[in-house]
């Protein structure tokens, strides 16, 4: 998954309304680790009650593996099956270094989760195809961006947008576009300070440059 601060991690778990502590199960006696039952309980039928372990393991973990736990564990609190199902198997197919299908079990799912369900597996979609395939995750971000506009994994999309689309000054203008629309739309956001910084380093870019080339 891109690469969030572990901090802004959290806070996406706290506005998702997860669960920010391990919940207290019945079998104290388990001896796993806590990432290991969580994973195990991934692959079962019931991948959201992989939540509680998910989130003890997490002050364990390096803090790249942490917040990608983390950001697991928000969209299990939020999605319903089949979502959840098809997120934690394409989560353990990326964990195994099998990001093409990761991106096979999202896409082929897709239209069977519920409407509300199908942003944040676009955006796990677009996080598997940027381990081979950059074009393919522009596509998916864009149709997360353009479809779901009011999504929480949306100012995040726009910014990942913005950064491909500015790499040079014929896409700057498209970039500063989208990065306008989520920090009118969504000023609250976890995100969208960095949304602001970049649009703010962008458009002075441009204004040095000469503005947008015609």
């Amino acid at each position: 998954m891109t690469g969030l601060p572990m901090g802004v991690a959290f806070a996406l778990v706290v506005l998702s309304g997860s669960p920010v502590a391990p919940e207290r199960g019945a079998s104290p006696a388990d001896t796993l680790p806590a990432l290991e039952r969580g994973y195990e309980l991934l692959r079962g039928d019931q991948p959201a009650e992989a939540r509680g372990p998910l989130m003890e393991a997490v002050p364990t973990l390096p803090s790249a593996r942490g917040t990608t736990v983390l950001r697991l564990v928000s969209l299990l609190d939020r999605v319903e099956e089949p979502a959840d199902r098809l997120a934690a198997q394409a989560f353990l197919a990326i964990e195994d270094g099998e990001p093409e299908e990761a991106l096979r079990i999202l896409e082929e799912g897709l239209e069977e989760a519920r409407e509300e369900d199908r942003a944040p597996l676009l955006a796990l979609a677009a996080d598997a195809a940027d381990r081979f395939d950059r074009e393919r995750s522009v596509q998916l971000r864009t149709r997360l961006f353009e479809q779901h506009p009011d999504a929480l994994e949306t100012v995040e999309a726009a910014i990942a947008l913005a950064r491909y689309h500015s790499a040079t000054l014929e896409g700057a203008e498209e970039a500063l576009a989208i990065l306008e629309a989520v920090i009118v739309a969504r000023p609250n956001h976890p995100l969208a300070p960095e949304a602001r910084r970049h649009f703010e380093r962008l458009r002075e870019r441009v204004r040095r440059e000469g503005g947008f080339p015609r």
